[in-house]
This record gives C-alpha cells, structure tokens and sequence, in this order.
C-alpha cells in the first residue's frame, strides 16, 4: 500500500514540476458566474483563494515531500441555452465531466438540462467534476425556476378595451381585425389591450421561458377573443321618408317558392298618409295575401346600439316584425298586429323577444356566443335591416296600408328600455249611438286642458256635464267631478290616431245611458267661418286669375268649371269638354246666414251644367279623408227646387265623376241636412258638387260640410212613442168606411171615424203598449180600443172595444200607410182562401194554370217583412220539373194610380238561387193584360227580405205579375217558398 501512495506522489510531483512555466503561475480554477441565478458565494472565492494557497504551501511540501495537494475546479456558470428550453454551461478547464442534480435526487452525468414539462418548482445544481488527483469537484452553481401550464383568464371588453383577469404564458400576444379575420399578432404586457376602432381582438398565451421571472410555461398555445365596440354617440337612421326606396330597399314576397321578387303585390310611396297629418311617412302598399313582405337595406354598425325603434301605424290586421341579418342568418323581433294609431316603439337589442333563425336563442346569447359582451355589441356583425310585413287572407286580395315614419337604431342608454308610446290625440267633437238611438256627443274643444263636456242630443231630457280626460297607453277615461251633476266613468281604447273610441266600461249615474256606446270623431271638412272674403278663384272672369298660385279667400280652397260640350275647354281636371268658369258670381261668401255660424257659401246653379270641387282635389293633391260612414253638410234652398249630385273620389283624380248621388234642395226651404253614405273603411281624398244646368239661375247656400260615422252630430229630441210620430193608419168596418189613426208624439194618438154618411167624428187620446205588443188607444168615453201591435208597430189587430163608437169600431184592422205610396195588393186581413181566389197559379215551363191552388198560395202569419202576414208561394224543385218554373197573376178592379215606379219586398226559404221578374197588370181585373214593368231580380238560397223596384212609363196599374225559376239544372227534389210583402206604386 505505501509502494503505491509514493507512487501517486510521486507521479504527481512529476506532473507538478513539468507544469512550470516561464510565468510560474499556477493554474486556478474560474470561481466567476455570470448568471443571476448561479450560486457563487464569498465562501467560494475564499476557498479557491484558500486552495491556491493551499496548492502553493503544498507545492512547497511536495517539493519537499514530492506530494501535491489536488486543485478545486471552478463553479460552473449556469446560462439559458439559445432556444431557452433548458440550461447550458460553459465548459470548465480540467473538468472531467459534469454532474447535475434536480431538487432531491441524485447527481446524474449531464452535459445540458431541458427544463421540465412536469408543473412543480424546481432547483437545478450543477458542478464540474475533477479527476480526483490534481483536480477536484467545483462547488454547485445552482438555477431556480418553476414550470406552470400556459392559461389566459376570460376576457371581457368594454368599449374599444379588453381585459383579462390572468394571463400564464412565455409570452402574450394580441391580435386586432375590424372584420374579424386576425392576421398579425404582436406582443403585449400588462393585463389589457385598447383598439383603435372597433373589431375583434384575440389575445393568445403561449409557452417559453419567462426570463424575467423564471418560469417555464408548457401546454398548448390558448387563444381567446372577444369583440371590441365602442357605444355608439348618436343615433342611425335604416329608414325614414328621405330614403331613396327606389333604389336603397330590396322588396320581396314570400310566396311558395319562398322569398320573390314583390312585383305589383307591394309599393312604396312617400307622404302624407291622410289629411290630417303634418309630416311625410313611408307608406307600404301591400297585397293581402296570408303572406308575408321584405323590405331589406343595407346597413353598416361599426359601433354598439342598444336598441332599434320605429315609429309605425298598423292597420288592426298585419304583424310587423324587425330582422337583422348577416352571413350567419337573422334574428328577428314580432311587434304583432299594430292598431291604427301612431307607435313610438324602442325594442331593447338585449330584450328577449329577438330570436335567432327563428329558434329558442336569443340575440343576447347569440352575442355572447359570438364573443361579445352585449346584444348592444352584436350589431357591429349585422349588414342588412329588414322591415317585414306579414298580411292575413283577403277573398279579394285587397291592398292595406301601412306607414313607417322611421326605423332606427337607438344609442346609449334609451335603446336599453322597452316602450311602445302611441300618439293619439282626442280633439274636436265625438258622436256615439246606444241601443235605443240616443246619440251623445263628447266634445274636447281646448286641448291644453283635459276637459271634456259631454251631452245627449235626442233625449227628451237633455244630459250634459264636464268631465276629465286622462289617457293610459291607448284607453282614454272620462271622469266627472262629482259636484257637476253627472257622475260618470266612461273609458275606452282610442284608435285611428284618437279619432275612434272603443266602449270598455261606464259606471256612474249616466252609465246606463252610455252602455257600450262607442265614439268617433266628427271631421270639419268646410263650416266657412275662417274666410274673410270671397276671394279670387282660379277663372277667366274679371276678378278671377289663371295662375293657380294667385288664388285667394273662400275661391282658393274650391274650383269650378262648366260644361260646354265643345271639345276644346280648359278644365284643370283634363276634360276639355269643361271650361273654367268666366262669371263673376259662381261662388261667393255669404256673411249674414250661416248655418251653425254667421257665414256660408253660395254655389251658382246655371243654365250650363256646373261642378265645383275643392282645390285639392283640382291639383291632384288631395290626401285620403279620415274614415267615416256619413258626408254630412247643410243647404238652404232658394226661389226654385234645385238638383244637386254628389260624388266621393276614392281616389285623388277628380277626372272621373261616378256613382252620383241625386238631391234636391227644396224652393224656399230653410236650412236642412243632407247625408251621402260612405264605407267606413274605405280612403275618400274629396266631395265634388254638380248642378245639371237649369232655369233660372240660382244661388242655394251650404255650411257645415262633415264627416261623421254612425251618429248624427245634428241629432235633436226624437220621441220615444212606441209608434213613430206622424205614423198613419187607416182602417174600415161596415159602419165606418174610413177610420184614420195619426200617432203623434208622446203617445198621443188623434183618431177621425168617417160614418156611411159621410160624417166624421173626430177623437183625441193617447196609447199605450205592454212589452207582449197589447196596444190601448184611450180616447175616452167615446172609444177604448184595445188590439195587438205588429212587432215593427206597422199594423194592429182588433182585440176588445168599449165606449160610446164601440159596436162601429167592432173588428177594426188598422194598417199604416206609406206617404207617397199606394200599396197595391195587402196581405195583412185576410185569408188563404181568400188569396187562392184573387191569384192565378200557372207552373213548368209553358206556365200551365193550377186548378187546385191550396198548396200553391198561403196567408203566412210566421214570416212577414211588416205587419203580421206575407204571400208565401211555392216555389218547389222536382224531379218533373226541374226548373222550379212558376208565374203568379193578380188583378184589381180599381186603379191604384197613374204611376211610373213599382217596388216589392222578397224572402227566400229555398235551397237554391231564383230568378224572375215582375210585370204590372195595366187592365181592369185582367190579369191576362201585363206590361213590363223594368223589374228583375235574382235571389239566393234563404236570402232575407230585399227590395226590388222597376221603373215604367206612367200608367194605371190594376195588378202584378210575378214569374221566376230556379238557376241550375239537374237538381234533386228539394222544396221551397219565395214570400212577397210590401208591393207598392208610386
């Protein structure tokens, strides 16, 4: 063993001694680090510097011993390696090798470290290793690090800004695309990006070393994003009565083969919907298919609107519905059937009435889907906004309107509320009817208060009384003050922009009067008050003028012309067959009579047929009328009767004068109102008035010029008599050939019984009817009759009689009568027997006469037009006669005058349509003797009572003629009856 140690020392003498160079330094191994994270202490400079003193006290041993002390390496320096995966060194000077130790396990040969994917904190060691004789192991240069998972918390945005709670990651990045499509990438640090604009921003955790903190982050790459869009500062009009809707809007209908081109099924105009309106709207024309319509713009969102409103006025029937699209589908909102008012409406973006593609998802969850943090948001994707329109079926396919004044998407704060606001606006006078015919009027004449005054007009005892308004949404209430009077709580649901007021409840002392009473406005077309002159009209006349923008006073609102016939007029309406008018006087204003005021107008009647319409109608201006049932206006006649036609336009080209209506303006009358029946539901844009020229010239006056729907706003008293006032009935006994009944107002009735000897009594009482129709007529000592009363109050059967005429009076019948009219043939005291005798029945298509008329002519006291009975004739279908084919004659002795008109009311009970027509008898009881008598009809299967009336040449007429057949052939055997009541002449 000691042989071996010298040896050693020896061998490393030797080594020692050839090291010696000409500098005699002695080699020291390097104690210096570089890296922060090497662990070099004092204590290892010490001891390197302590080992080179060692070494040389050893040299100086060993040069006396000849045994070498052996030299501790240096530290090694730990560094990243280039693709900082993991460590590396620089190598040490007589390094053998190098061991590495990883927290606590063993040293292990190394020449690198890759760091761990495994998430722990670690402590790398690393020494250079020494050969064991001359050299020794270096200390331990240690690295600190730690391993994590790459990981990025949930972004959030708010307006350009993104945020993130955490972010793990070698390194994080964001990305930014207006569009979406994120292309460049770039470093960030801290916790949050801002954008420039709006768009989408991704943001990316990746792995690598963090060198600033000394952490390794492994994992996947995670990759976030999120929309980023600022709110919007003001509002974007989609569309609105400056949009150019030729070009801008895409019209399609949704027919079978889905969604087509609309063609002639929709329009779109701008302007003014009706006359009372003061600013333009868009108004959608559609066709009433049970279908719906897409108008579609272009849009374009870079910012967030909270909301989108529209200001839309329905038509009760069509459902509107808000779509937004892009390339992902629609989302779409139903705001239902609007009414006819006016709505302001602002549907929330977040609101959870929008659905995605028509299924369960909201936008609010689409957007959060889509990485945005608000409906508000998701708006930005949108590129097209739809207005669609959904109609129900028509069976004549019928147009309907519907307006939009705008449709906009809504910023900040009033997009986020959701409103439907409708505009009404309950002014001016209101007329409603209630079961019995009483007609109360509402009238609003100041609407800077909410005072209302109501008043019946035809009851015997008038009602009148104020009342507040208040409105909530659209149900108006009327509440009076509880020491006016009337105590009444009337609400109703307003309608076409507060001109209609639906009855939902009225309680208080007036309520049973105004029970399901509903209101509608009564529109001033012309009361004349506001002119303050006639004016000049547009005319050839001296104080006239050709220039249509010249026009003043009173003849600036009407035009008028008259007919030449000539071919070579200047009429503005496009008839040159009528020139404008060259008089001085055609139209004037009368300042001294008015009809409800002091002023009126006075239309010149000529030799030359004249018409007048108004201004509006003349220039193609005119815009539809509000809607009513009634063209109402007052006229005062003059020294002759004068005829007056007047016509509605359904359209705003007064070109066309059709579907006159006649009148005439009684000689000297005072002022009386006239009415022109309207469809309720129907546009009107003007009235035209025309004279059919006449001698001699005059000048009927009118005023109050309106329109009103279902009750009169000029209503006065009408007695509640059970029979009408002025109602005549006459009647004969044996003993009295004429008996004539006059019932007058308040149930008086004066009775005059004319005797065989021409003396005629005369009587005065009242009447009174049960509700069974018991009728007594009071008059005194004299008579108390005592009979039935038909249910329409037209006829009465005999019952009872006392009193001093009563033995005369035994077994009257009383019937009324019509003014003007004779009643050609009764059917009301009489018999069946009695009627076979009168008729003459012929049947099949040759009109063989009936020997046996029993079955063919009845006295029907079951159904009646009037009265108590009617004719009911056969009118079978049989195998036979397939046809149906009848005629029935009748014939008088005397005349029932020498007339030009016949008319005749018929019922239906068959099971198929008849056709026929009707002859008067123009010979004394000769039914044989027939002439045309103008009158046709066609009745359908179990049609009620119509009227037919024919015209002729006047004649005597003794009797009528009837013959019809059934239309169809081929039908089976089926029964049936036509029924003929009220048949008079005139």
């Amino acid at each position: 063993m000691k042989n071996k140690v010298y040896l050693i020392v020896a061998v490393g003498a030797i080594l020692a001694l050839s090291s010696c160079g000409p500098s005699s330094s002695q080699p020291v191994a390097s104690s210096e680090s570089t890296s922060s994270n090497t662990e070099t202490s004092s204590s290892a400079s010490s001891a390197s510097t302590s080992s080179s003193s060692s070494a040389s006290s050893s040299s100086s041993a060993s040069s006396s011993s000849d045994e070498p002390e052996p030299v501790k390496l240096g530290t090694p320096v730990i560094t990243l390696n280039p693709a900082k995966s993991g460590l590396a060194w620089a190598d040490i000077t007589n390094a053998t090798s190098y061991a590495v130790k990883v927290n606590d396990e063993a040293y292990a040969s190394a020449t690198d470290y890759a760091f761990s994917d495994t998430v722990a904190v670690y402590a790398v060691k690393v020494k250079a290793i020494g050969d064991g004789i001359n050299f020794t192991d270096s200390d331990e240069a240690i690295w600190n690090y730690e391993t994590k998972a790459v990981a990025l918390g949930d972004l959030s945005s708010s307006g350009l800004t993104v945020s993130w709670a955490s972010a793990q990651g070698g390194k994080i990045q964001a990305g930014f695309a207006v569009d979406g499509n994120i292309t460049v990438w770039a470093d960030v640090t801290g916790a949050s990006y801002t954008a420039t604009e709006s768009g989408k921003v991704g943001i990316v955790a990746s792995k690598g070393y963090d060198e600033t903190n000394n952490i390794n982050f492994v994992g996947d790459d995670v990759t976030k994003y999120i929309w980023a869009v600022k709110d919007a500062e003001v509002n974007q009009v989609i569309m609105d009565a400056a949009t150019d809707y030729a070009d801008d809007i895409a019209k399609k209908t949704y027919l079978t083969n889905g969604w087509e081109d609309a063609g002639a099924h929709a329009s779109i105009s701008v302007g003014k919907t009706d006359a009372e309106e003061t600013e333009d709207a868009a108004i959608f024309k559609i066709q009433q298919l049970s279908n719906a319509y897409k108008f579609t713009k272009d849009v374009s969102c870079p910012d967030a609107y909270y909301g989108i409103s529209i200001m839309a006025r329905g038509d009760n029937k069509s459902t509107f519905v808000i779509q937004l699209e892009n390339s992902q589908g629609y989302a779409s909102y139903s705001l239902g059937v609007l009414n006819d008012n006016w709505h302001a409406i602002t549907i929330p973006l977040a609101d959870a009435g929008w659905k995605l593609n028509s299924t369960a998802v909201t936008l609010a969850q689409y957007a959060a889907s889509q990485g945005f943090n608000s409906a508000a948001a998701v708006v930005h994707t949108f590129t097209k906004a739809s207005l669609v329109l959904k109609t129900v079926s028509d069976a004549g396919y019928a147009y309907t309107n519907l307006q939009v004044k705008h449709l906009t998407f809504v910023a900040g704060d009033a997009g986020k509320t959701l409103a439907d606001d409708q505009t009404i606006a309950i002014a001016g006078t209101y007329t409603g009817a209630n079961s019995s015919g009483t007609i109360f009027k509402v009238v609003r004449d100041d609407t800077a208060t909410n005072i209302v005054r109501f008043s019946s007009l035809n009851l015997a005892s008038n009602l009148t009384g104020e009342a507040t308004l208040s409105v909530s949404g659209n149900v108006a209430t009327f509440k009076s003050s509880p020491d006016n009077g009337a105590t009444l709580t009337f609400s109703a649901t307003v309608s076409d922009k507060g001109r209609a007021l639906a009855f939902v409840e009225a309680t208080g002392s007036w309520a049973p009067y105004l029970q399901q009473v509903n209101f509608n406005r009564v529109t001033t077309i012309d009361d004349f008050e506001s002119y303050t002159e006639t004016g000049k009209g547009l005319d050839t006349g001296t104080s006239g003028t050709t220039d249509p923008t010249q026009v003043t006073g009173l003849r600036a609102s009407y035009y008028g012309e008259y007919y030449t016939g000539s071919g070579s007029g200047s009429s503005v309406l496009g008839d040159k067959n009528w020139q404008l008018m060259g008089s001085t006087d055609y139209l004037n204003l009368i300042t001294a009579e008015g009809h409800s005021g002091t002023k009126c107008a006075a239309f010149k009647r000529s030799t030359s047929t004249m018409r007048f319409t108004t201004k509006a109608m003349a220039a193609k201006t005119a815009l539809p009328l509000p809607h009513a049932d009634k063209l109402s206006f007052w006229a005062k006649g003059t020294t002759a009767d004068a005829t007056l036609k007047v016509q509605l336009f359904d359209s705003n080209d007064a070109l066309y004068w059709l579907a006159m209506t006649t009148l005439t303006i009684p000689a000297n009358s005072d002022w009386a109102q006239y009415t022109i029946d309207l469809s309720a539901t129907k546009d009107y844009y003007g009235f035209g008035f025309l004279f059919p020229g006449a001698s001699p010239v005059l000048y009927p006056e009118i005023d109050d010029i309106e329109l009103y729907t279902g009750a009169n706003p000029w209503a006065t008293f009408v007695d509640s008599s059970p029979i009408a006032a002025g109602t005549v009935m006459k009647g004969a006994t044996t003993a009295l050939p004429s008996v004539v009944a006059t019932f007058g107002n308040d149930s008086t009735v004066a009775v005059v019984a004319t005797d065989a000897g021409g003396t005629a009594h005369n009587m005065n009482g009242t009447y009174f009817v049960d509700p069974s129709n018991n009728i007594t007529i009071d008059c005194g000592s004299d008579l108390n009759y005592v009979g039935v009363a038909s249910s329409d109050k037209t006829a009465i059967k005999y019952t009872s009689v006392t009193g001093t005429l009563a033995s005369y009076v035994a077994n009257l019948f009383l019937e009324a009568q019509i003014e003007g009219k004779n009643c050609l043939t009764g059917y009301e005291n009489t018999t069946s027997e009695a009627l076979q005798s009168l008729y003459v029945a012929e049947e099949t298509d040759s009109f063989v006469s009936v020997a046996d008329k029993s079955t063919y002519l009845e006295a029907s006291t079951d159904i009646m037009e009037s009265g108590f009975a009617s004719l009911k004739i056969k009118a079978d279908v049989t195998a036979a006669n397939y046809n149906g084919k009848y005629r029935y004659r009748f014939a008088n002795v005397a005349s029932s005058g020498n007339v030009t008109n016949i008319s005749i009311r018929l019922k239906s009970t068959a099971a198929y349509s008849i056709s026929g027509g009707v002859y008067y008898v123009n010979t004394s009881n000769d039914s044989t003797k027939r002439t045309n008598a103008g009158l046709s009809f066609t009745i359908n299967a179990g049609a009620d009572w119509t009227t037919f009336t024919g015209t002729f040449a006047a004649h005597d007429v003794y009797g009528f003629s009837i013959y019809y057949n059934s239309l169809g052939t081929g039908l089976a055997a089926a029964e049936g009856s036509l029924y003929i009541d009220s048949v008079f002449v005139w």
